[in-house]
């Protein structure tokens, strides 16, 4: 891949620009939410350490930055605060404002000590956010600091194309590269640059954005959706830098994340992601672009997450179900990157959710604040700095210099005033808004389009029911009656899900009745972690497990949570096999009951089996060969 800039340049530069008088802030977005408690809870230390749990536990100025603007998007000035100290007490080692990259856990101190310019931009950016949501200038003087070494030691000039964003301060100009500079465009974090036009306005952000915004379209426009993580801009062109593997993968995915934070401006650009997220895949995939193979398949909740966010971005699909909570055992980079999708949704793609998960992932409601008029807002002094750091100019051409700080002149335009929040009144009346759509059950005969594969989900629990603590199916059928008409109420039904355990009775015969008890009660546990609280597990026989399922949408939406279902299964008994479903599924019909349904499931499951022992009579070459069922 090869491609001319100079036209696509040009065409960029005439495309419109966006207002931005009405930019999106992101403090308070996702205020007291139970994502950020979760993401806390895994990944950030109580020293204020955001810990990569993929990589040796190390840290880098990515990860730090990450933790600082999901920190002050969710109103938590104390975890924002621990992070930063930790990150100034621990990265910030250079003679310049900007930070090492990596710290090694193993040593207890950095181990390279050049820069990441997506972690830098990262942290300037979450410090401009804190620095207006909580009126406090000490943040609004160190963001502008590195927002200043950013401009100076960041931005070249690359030929034909314009100011270009580096990667790092060291390695990647023409005098580091032989197809020189070389540029990552996942460090183009597009959301950021209205704030990094605030904090150091000599620079011209708005052409560093259209540049790499000119490289993407000129990619696209050759093979859309091949991206490489890292690309050569020698005479004009674009191409897989050489000395680099030219992947497409886990730093590209990250591109139509931040494209999706401004949906009107990128709508075509993320189009062209379709290559990335093709329909039906399995996840994201790791391609080689010099041999065209894929080198591997993630199937991680939080690239499909993006995926998710591109749907909604470009064809106005729900988010399915499994997306409005993280990812269980999720490494901290796609889990990261799911908690940004679900930000970027909230505050970009709202049409796309569920009002009632929206409410929980926003329980003290919607608190959008919006920018004023870029003249005109009220400046917060930046304290002025002790000492002005001085480093060696890069070897390419630098677009701007660093503005003067030593008077502790106003940093005009730095901040925004913002407006008082909407009362969490507004979630409340989305709610009863969709508690009372009409009780007709008409929804379960509307059709799926294709290229949806799941509903928006519902809300995540109904009240207690009654029979939770009895056994039997009787019960069960009860159960199953109440819970459909209370899932009526949200345009939802009922659903059953069936599993018996073939080999129980071999299970008896060679460790005996109790070690065969044992089992059974481990996937009733199993297969309760991962329900609602409304919904329950019961044993209707001692070798047959049935699953009351409230606020089913469709037949995909419940298949959907078959093969959750299955995988609670499959991680307490691998020998179970790998299919993708492992259950007998129903929906209660409009003219259904409880037992009714729970028959029709029970014959759902038995009609799976003659395909599965036709293909082995060996019951154990049988659970290692079984297909997947097809859903």
């Amino acid at each position: 891949m090869l491609l001319g800039l100079s036209g696509w340049r040009a065409s960029a530069l005439a495309a419109p620009q966006t207002d931005a008088r009405k930019e999106l802030r992101i403090g308070e977005v996702i205020a007291g939410s139970p994502l950020w408690a979760e993401w806390a809870r895994r990944y950030l230390r109580p020293s204020g350490r955001v810990v990569d749990t993929a990589a040796r536990g190390v840290s880098h100025s990515e990860g730090q930055g990450y933790g600082m603007l999901l920190a002050v998007a969710a109103g938590d000035r104390a975890a924002f605060d621990r992070i930063w100290r930790w990150t100034q007490d621990h990265l910030a080692v250079r003679s310049d404002h900007l930070l090492a990259w990596r710290w090694d856990p193993a040593s207890g101190q950095v181990s390279d000590r050049n820069n990441a310019a997506d972690g830098d931009i990262l942290v300037a950016w979450a410090l401009a956010e804190a620095a207006d949501l909580w009126k406090a200038p000490e943040y609004a003087t160190a963001a502008t600091r590195i927002a200043n070494d950013i401009s100076r030691l960041l931005i070249g000039t690359a030929v034909g194309i314009g100011p270009v964003l580096l990667p790092a301060s060291f390695g990647f100009t023409r005098a580091d590269q032989p197809d020189g500079p070389v540029v990552n465009l996942s460090y183009w974090i597009f959301p950021a640059f209205s704030r990094l036009a605030q904090l150091a306005p000599s620079q011209d952000w708005e052409g560093v954005r259209r540049s790499g915004l000119a490289i993407l379209d000129a990619i696209q426009a050759q093979s859309p959706g091949a991206v490489s993580n890292w690309t050569g801009l020698a005479d004009s062109k674009a191409a897989p830098a050489r000395r680099f593997p030219a992947k497409v993968g886990y730093d590209a995915v990250r591109i139509p994340l931040y494209l999706a934070f401004s949906p009107r401006d990128n709508a075509q650009r993320l189009a062209g992601f379709q290559s990335m997220f093709p329909p039906g895949g399995p996840g994201l995939s790791v391609l080689d672009l010099r041999s065209g193979e894929v080198d591997e398949v993630s199937n991680s909740r939080g690239y499909r997450a993006i995926a998710a966010l591109r749907a909604c971005a470009v064809g106005g699909q729900p988010f399915p179900r499994e997306f409005y909570w993280l990812g269980e055992d999720e490494a901290y980079y796609p889990a990261t990157l799911h908690a940004l999708s679900l930000v970027a949704a909230l505050m970009s793609h709202s049409e796309c959710l569920d009002a009632v998960e929206a409410s929980h992932l926003q329980p003290l409601g919607w608190s959008r604040r919006f920018a004023e008029d870029v003249s005109g807002p009220q400046p917060i002094r930046a304290v002025p700095p002790a000492l002005t750091r001085l480093a060696s100019p890069p070897d390419f051409a630098v677009a701007a210099s660093l503005p003067a700080e030593e008077d502790g002149s106003e940093v005009t335009g730095t901040l925004f005033k913002f407006g008082a929040p909407v009362s969490a009144l507004i979630a409340l009346v989305g709610f009863i808004a969709v508690s009372r759509r009409s009780k007709t059950t008409t929804f379960l005969a509307d059709p799926t389009p294709a290229v949806l594969r799941e509903r928006s989900p519902a809300p995540r629990h109904l009240p207690e029911n009654p029979f939770q603590a009895v056994r039997g199916e009787r019960a069960l059928e009860d159960r199953l009656d109440i819970a459909a008409k209370a899932s009526w109420e949200f345009q939802r039904t009922a659903a059953v899900a069936y599993f018996r355990l073939r080999d129980f009775n071999e299970i008896v015969a060679r460790e005996g009745e109790s070690a065969a008890r044992g089992v059974m009660a481990s996937l009733v546990a199993a297969l309760s972690s991962r329900i609602r609280k409304s919904d329950a597990v019961s044993l209707l026989a001692q070798d047959e497990i049935a699953i009351c399922l409230s606020l089913i949408a469709d037949q995909i939406d419940l298949e959907s949570v078959g093969r959750r279902l299955t995988g609670a299964l499959r991680e307490t008994r691998p020998e179970l096999g790998a299919a993708d479903n492992l259950f007998g599924l129903a929906l209660y019909g409009t003219d259904s009951t409880g037992a009714a349904c729970i028959g029709e499931a029970r014959d759902a499951f038995r009609a799976m089996q003659p395909r599965r022992a036709a293909r082995s009579p060996a019951p154990a070459t049988r659970r290692r060969t079984r297909a997947k069922v097809q859903v």
